[in-house]
This record gives C-alpha cells, sequence and structure tokens, in this order.
C-alpha cells in the first residue's frame, strides 16, 4: 500500500543495460516507473553517484558475482546505480521519517534514472549546505568509511590508522573521516598513518615528502 504515488505517468527515462561489459553495454531507454512497498520511498533523481560496486555490476567481474545471484549472462536489474540524493516523490505506507517533497540522499536502487526506489533505513534529509551533485557521491564511500573505523575498527584517541589506497573513493573519505577526529593537516596520497590524539602522520608519503591537505588539493591516483 502506497500513501502517495506518481499517478502522472507510467514510463520514464533510464540507462538501461542488459548485458555485462562497459560503457557501450550502456544506453537510454523508456522504462516503467518502480512500484514502491510500504517501507520504501521513490525518489525523483536528480544526481547519481558512481562507485567502485556499480562498476562491477555493470561488466560483472568477478565472474563469482554471476553466480552469486547477480545474474549470469546480464545483470538481473537493469538499471544500474546506488548513489543517488534527489526530492521525494512518494512514500509507502509505513514510511514516517520522509513526506512528499523532502530533499534526501543515499542508497537506492537504478539510480541512473529519473526515478529511484530506496528503503527508508537507507535514506537521510539532505543537508542544505550540500547540493544534490555533492550529496550524490557520499553514501555508499563515506558509509563504507566510517563503518569501517567506527564498527570495525573502533578508532579511538591515542591510536594510529594505516590507509592503504587513500586515494580511493573509501580511503579519501577514511583519511578526512580520521582527521576529524584530531588535527592533522598532512596525509598521503597512497597510504598514511595518522595519529588520533595529536593529528600528526607518523609515516611519510610513498615519495618521502608531505602531502597537501584534503581540504585544498584533490587526492591523485598513485
Amino acid at each position: 500500500m502506497v500513501t502517495e504515488h506518481t499517478a502522472a505517468f507510467t514510463r520514464m527515462r533510464a540507462i538501461v543495460q542488459t548485458k555485462y561489459g562497459d560503457s557501450g553495454a550502456l544506453h537510454l531507454d523508456r522504462v516503467a516507473v518502480p512500484e514502491i512497498a510500504d517501507g520504501q520511498v521513490l525518489v525523483r533523481t536528480h544526481a547519481a553517484g558512481l562507485d567502485r560496486g556499480t562498476w562491477h555490476m555493470m561488466t560483472g567481474k568477478p565472474y563469482l558475482m554471476r553466480i552469486a545471484g547477480m545474474g549470469f549472462k546480464g545483470p538481473k536489474d537493469r538499471v544500474p546505480g546506488r548513489d543517488l540524493a534527489g526530492i521525494v516523490e512518494s512514500v509507502g505506507s509505513a514510511v514516517t521519517r520522509f513526506a512528499v517533497g523532502d530533499e534526501v540522499y543515499g542508497i537506492g536502487r537504478g539510480a541512473f534514472a529519473e526515478l529511484a526506489v530506496a528503503s527508508e533505513a537507507k535514506l537521510a534529509h539532505k543537508p542544505a549546505s550540500l547540493s544534490f551533485e555533492q550529496a550524490a557521491v557520499v553514501p555508499i564511500s563515506a558509509g563504507t568509511a566510517l563503518q569501517a573505523l567506527t564498527d570495525q575498527g573502533r578508532l579511538g584517541a591515542g591510536q594510529s590508522v594505516l590507509v592503504i589506497g587513500a586515494s580511493g573513493g573509501v580511503g579519501g573519505y577514511v583519511v578526512q573521516l580520521a582527521k576529524r577526529r584530531s588535527t592533522a593537516s598532512r596525509r598521503s596520497t597512497c597510504s598514511s598513518t595518522t595519529s588520533v590524539a595529536t593529528g600528526t602522520p607518523v609515516r611519510s608519503p610513498p615519495t618521502g615528502s608531505s602531502a597537501p591537505s584534503p581540504s585544498t588539493t584533490s587526492p591523485r591516483s598513485c
């Protein structure tokens, strides 16, 4: 049962994929507007993020993913994309945190389309200080980084963290989140160890030179 529903149209534009491959396997098409369950939200997508997981699902690699249920010859979910930001179009009857018109961001299904479905628990209200484009690249990478530092790593004062691949999507957020717990002003583009207590790096960048602050310079690939 849905308390609000998009009745104006039944089809929408979407990036569709019917077989595995590179970006050439993607094409623009018109598909049915997805239905939502009681605990889900239909979001009108204003921006969508592209994370490493979406690339894996586009290429179907590693091949074990296909056997695990993603689809053997082609993806089961024809519309790719998970990171999204947009405006709530309709809500399920069990949804209590969001209403039509709310600006949200989070993890959904089929974000490369005009409308995408997301569980209420996977969405949050978009901060007014962030644009839709900025918010759309946060959910999966930043969420993974936060879980690694807090839920799994249980990072605390006086501890140090070694970041392998700090130039990647998750690694870049790990460095910034770790820095936020301290006063660190330097980091490595490839790996770094930062003291949470003092905020000072205890390992030099691979090149032996000081790394720039993430607030002033974008990460570079190693």
